[in-house]
């Protein structure tokens, strides 16, 4: 038995596809996200952290399709899939998602019908490649292209990582200065918007990533 939060009718204009158009003009994806998780913690206590924020949720997935540039609706739908199945973050306070269902629709790019994909998967599916970065940065990759790679980032206590010029970032959880000021819960940060990110306090700061290119290995 699985109890679900749902994030339905996510509009989101972005550039994606494999015409030479859709890579130059943004168009509209509507989509559907189900998580399957344990509610009876958060019912009991009342306390947001042993659920899912949906509202941070629908924010990073607006920020994968945003900033990804994906030719294809299956590579976004498995970064949302990963990224929804990863377990949560050192300092990042939330409950397991047990399984995850990603439905992505584009709306206006045909007459009369509507195409969509269409993924579900369960946490045993994960395969989360885990990579480190020097001197003290471990990297999750939910999903890479040719082009375009996504993470969640995770920096050590006080370390620190050098930016790469096409990241785009989001954060995730923990303290963090960006070029020696403090990171705002959640804010983001466009490609050279930031060069160096420091991990404050004792736990890692982590950071959703979206770079073109991929990062280095």
């Amino acid at each position: 038995m699985s109890d679900w939060i749902e994030l339905n009718g996510l509009e989101v204009d972005c550039i994606v596809g494999i015409l030479d158009h859709e890579q130059r003009k943004p168009q509209r994806l509507v989509i559907d996200v189900q998580v399957a998780f344990s509610a009876e913690s958060a019912a009991r206590s009342g306390d947001v952290e042993q659920s899912i924020d949906y509202a941070m949720l629908a924010a990073h997935i607006t920020r994968l399709a945003e900033c990804g540039r994906w030719r294809l609706l299956e590579s976004l739908s498995m970064a949302i899939a990963r990224y929804c199945l990863a377990p949560p973050c050192p300092a990042e306070a939330r409950a397991h998602i047990e399984s995850v269902s990603v439905r992505i629709r584009k709306p206006d790019i045909l007459d009369g019908v509507v195409p969509a994909v269409r993924v579900e998967r369960g946490a045993d599916w994960l395969d989360l490649d885990t990579r480190m970065l020097p001197p003290a940065t471990w990297v999750d990759v939910l999903e890479e292209t040719p082009r375009t790679g996504a993470y969640r980032v995770h920096v050590e206590p006080g370390k620190g990582w050098e930016v790469p010029a096409g990241a785009f970032l989001v954060h995730i959880a923990g303290q963090a200065t960006a070029d020696g000021q403090n990171v705002p819960s959640g804010h983001a940060y466009a490609p050279m918007a930031c060069k160096n990110l420091t991990a404050q306090g004792d736990a890692p700061a982590s950071f959703l990533v979206i770079s073109h290119p991929p990062l280095d290995a």
